[in-house]
């Protein structure tokens, strides 16, 4: 009975420095800072891990460890930028240098587009359904997202 409550209970949000993760990946410009759309590999996994010394494993709505698996919420700052990551990797798994990995940063995080991830806006913007019919598709599909509009 506790397993199926666990999920259900609110998860505490986890404390990022966006200043320190944005100089993170400054300093390792030519470097691989993650692996786009794999939750063990992304930047935000490897700083984490790398600050905390504990591995992370982080998705695009929550985080956590091997120990307690998605126990935190994330940031809407980085909501937004593994979101975009993952969009333009067209959801398959590909090694991000800090460079790359800035100017996502930096088109993600820019305020008029930050506030799509907050949680009250984000349900009327991005479609329920699936979307098989269109080219990257699926839950971010562009065209459908923007037909909810």
């Amino acid at each position: 009975m506790l397993e199926t409550l666990l999920p259900m209970l609110p998860r505490p949000e986890i404390e990022i420095d966006q200043d320190a993760f944005q100089e993170w990946l400054s300093a390792r410009r030519s470097s691989v800072v993650g692996v786009s759309c794999e939750d063990g590999s992304c930047p935000v996994s490897r700083y984490l891990t790398e600050q905390y010394q504990q591995h992370y494993y982080v998705s695009s709505d929550a985080c956590g460890t091997h120990d307690a698996p998605a126990s935190y919420e994330l940031p809407s700052w980085v909501r937004a930028f593994v979101n975009r990551l993952d969009f333009v990797c067209s959801y398959i798994e590909h090694p991000i240098t800090g460079a790359q990995a800035l100017q996502v940063y930096s088109w993600a995080v820019s305020p008029e587009r930050l506030h799509l991830f907050d949680d009250e806006v984000e349900e009327d913007i991005i479609n329920d359904e699936y979307c098989w019919m269109h080219t990257p598709g699926g839950w971010t599909c562009r065209v459908c997202r923007k037909a909810v509009q």
